[in-house]
């Protein structure tokens, strides 16, 4: 999809209709409704944050998170996004971080996938992961205070990088195997 689609490709969850006590039922945060076909779509109420692949000329931005041993996932290499703050949807959650931590405006309209992933813990909300397109590249980046260093670099590298949070690996290979079906 290109920039300035009319809708984000999304891909809801899924769970069998047999794992509901009732025709609505709420676990981790999230709704689960019953379909006529036997399967429930799980539409997230809840979540905790948001993550973004920004992409241009088959490259991202990724940055080192710091090495500190009070964090997630220290000295790894991550992508933009973070913790929701108040009421904010999953998109704007994604967005601000990326103004946070690189100073990079993206515009709604780059964004061209998301995707929710519950948690690992059933009680817990889970998260999004976004992917957009930048036609005209990163712009300027202003680096935060959080994390070592950034890095423009391959989508290859990253996905074969042995010190990349792995989870955010799956992520994207979810969304490059999707385009590439389509």
């Amino acid at each position: 999809m290109k920039k300035g689609a009319a809708h984000i490709r999304s891909a809801p969850f899924f769970a069998r209709r047999d794992m509901l006590a009732s025709e609505t039922t709420r676990i981790g945060g999230t709704d689960l409704r019953q379909d006529e076909g036997g399967l429930v779509r799980m539409e997230p109420a809840d979540f905790k944050g948001a993550k973004i692949a920004l992409i241009c000329d088959g490259h991202l931005i990724a940055y080192q998170r710091d090495d500190k041993a009070d964090i997630p996932f220290p000295d790894m290499w991550d992508l933009p996004g973070g913790g929701r703050e108040m009421d904010e949807t999953p998109m704007d959650c994604a967005l601000r971080e990326t103004w946070e931590e690189f100073g990079i405006r993206v515009d709604r309209s780059s964004v061209v996938w998301e995707r929710y992933y519950p948690a690992e813990r059933p009680d817990a909300p889970g998260s999004y992961f976004h992917v957009a397109h930048l036609d005209g590249g990163f712009g300027t980046v202003a680096f935060g205070d959080e994390g070592q260093r950034w890095e423009i670099m391959s989508i290859a590298r990253f996905l074969d990088h042995p010190h990349v949070v792995g989870h955010l690996k799956v992520r994207l290979r979810h969304y490059l195997s999707e385009m590439e079906a389509n």
